[in-house]
C-alpha cells in the first residue's frame, strides 16, 4: 500500500497483520500502533479494494488432470478414476459420516505415486491414532509424508497460512495433496463484510492447485436450512429452486414433491452457493441403513454417480463390485455451469 507507508511501518513493525484493520476496531489498531483510528479505517478501505480488485479465477488451462487414488478400484471409477489435481474437491456429510477417515486414507493411498501432503486442521489435532491405524492397509505410505499445520483460534488464521506459507510449504516438500479439515469456520463471514477474504483464499486455494498441480481437499459440514414456503404455482415444480438445488447440494435425495415437502427443514453443505461456486466438485458421505454411501454430486470431470461402501478399521471399501449410477443423480455434470 504505497499510499500508506508509515502506516504499513508501523503495523510491521508491531507485528500486525495487514488483515487486522479489516476485522478489528480501527480505534483499537490505531491504539496498538500508534497511528490514529480514521487513518487505519482508511487504510482498511483501500486494502479491501485492493483485494477485490485481485478477485480472480485461476487460469484455465488444456492440461489434464492426474488422479489420486482412494485405495479402492471401485471407489476410484465412481469417482472417474479418483481425486483430481488442480481442482478445489469438496468433502462434506453429517457429523461422523467419515468425512475425516476418507481424507486420512487419501492422504496415505496418494503415496503411491509418491505424493507428500499436507494436512491442516481447524478444527482438533490430527488423529495421529486413526492415521497409524488406516497406515496398516497401505503397505507403501510412511507417516512421515503427511506434514501437519493447525489454523483453529480464528479464520483468518487460514486466510494468512494459505496466502503466505502453504505455496512455500508445497514447493519446499514437493507436497501435491493439500487437505483442508474444515472449511466450516467461515460460515459466520458468508454475508459480512469479511466474505471478500473468504473468497480470495478460494481463489488462492485454486491457483495452488494449479501452480502446483495438486489436489486442493477441502472439509465442509452440513447444516439444517429453515423451512420456506412459496406461492408456485405446481404447473412449475420441476423449476422449484427445493427440486433444483439437489443437483448441487446432494440433498434431498428425491424430487420435490407438493404438499408433501413444502416446509421441510433440509440439509444443506454450509458456506452456501458462495462456496459452492468455488469448487469444482462435490463429494457427499451419507450414513445409510448398512453402511455410508459416496455420492459425486457434480463434477468438471465425471458425471454424478455414488456408490455404497463400508467403513471398517482400514478404512473405506466399497460395498458392491461395482458402483452404481445413482437414480437421483442422471444428468452429467457438464449440463450444470461452473459459476451460478
Amino acid at each position: 500500500m504505497d499510499e500508506y507507508p508509515e502506516l504499513c511501518l508501523a503495523l510491521r513493525g508491531h507485528n500486525v497483520g495487514f488483515w487486522e484493520p479489516l476485522w478489528r476496531d480501527s480505534g483499537t489498531v490505531g491504539r496498538r500502533i500508534g497511528r490514529s483510528g480514521p487513518e487505519v479505517r482508511d487504510f482498511a478501505l483501500k486494502y479491501r479494494e485492493e483485494l477485490v480488485g485481485k478477485l480472480k479465477t485461476a487460469p484455465m488451462t488444456s492440461v489434464e488432470p492426474q488422479f489420486f487414488t482412494t485405495g479402492d478400484k471401485d471407489i476410484d471409477k465412481c469417482l472417474g478414476g479418483g481425486i483430481p489435481t488442480r481442482c478445489l474437491t469438496e468433502i462434506c456429510g453429517q457429523s461422523s459420516a467419515g468425512k475425516t477417515g476418507l481424507a486420512l486414507q487419501l492422504c496415505l493411498s496418494a503415496q503411491s505415486t509418491n505424493t507428500k501432503s499436507v494436512y491442516i486442521t481447524t478444527e482438533d489435532s490430527l488423529y495421529i491414532r486413526r492415521l497409524s491405524q488406516l497406515a496398516g492397509r497401505f503397505s507403501h505410505a510412511s507417516l512421515d509424508n503427511v506434514l501437519t499445520s493447525k489454523a483453529s483460534a480464528h479464520p483468518m488464521q487460514l486466510v494468512k497460512l494459505v496466502e503466505t506459507k502453504l505455496g512455500s510449504l508445497m514447493k519446499k516438500n514437493n507436497v501435491n495433496l493439500v487437505v483442508i479439515d474444515s472449511i466450516a469456520l467461515f460460515q459466520d463471514w458468508i454475508n459480512d463484510a469479511e466474505s471478500v477474504l473468504f473468497i480470495e483464499t478460494c481463489r488462492n486455494l485454486r491457483r495452488l492447485a494449479h501452480q502446483h498441480n495438486a489436489a486442493i481437499v477441502v472439509i465442509n459440514q452440513v447444516r439444517e436450512r429453515s423451512a420456506r414456503r412459496f406461492g408456485y404455482d405446481i404447473e412449475d415444480y420441476a423449476l422449484y429452486t427445493e427440486n433444483q438445488e439437489r443437483f448441487l447440494t446432494g440433498w434431498p435425495t428425491k424430487p420435490f414433491v407438493w404438499g408433501l415437502d413444502e416446509g421441510r427443514n433440509r440439509l444443506v453443505p454450509s458456506l452456501g452457493y458462495t462456496w459452492t461456486r468455488e469448487i469444482d466438485q462435490r463429494i457427499v458421505i451419507k450414513r445409510t441403513e448398512h453402511g455410508r454411501r459416496i455420492e459425486l454430486v457434480f463434477s468438471r470431470h465425471s458425471p454424478a454417480a455414488s456408490i455404497d461402501v463400508d467403513l471398517t478399521s482400514e478404512g473405506f471399501v466399497s460395498a458392491a463390485e461395482d458402483p452404481t449410477d445413482s437414480d437421483e443423480f442422471q444428468i452429467p455434470s457438464q449440463s450444470f455451469p461452473k459459476h451460478l
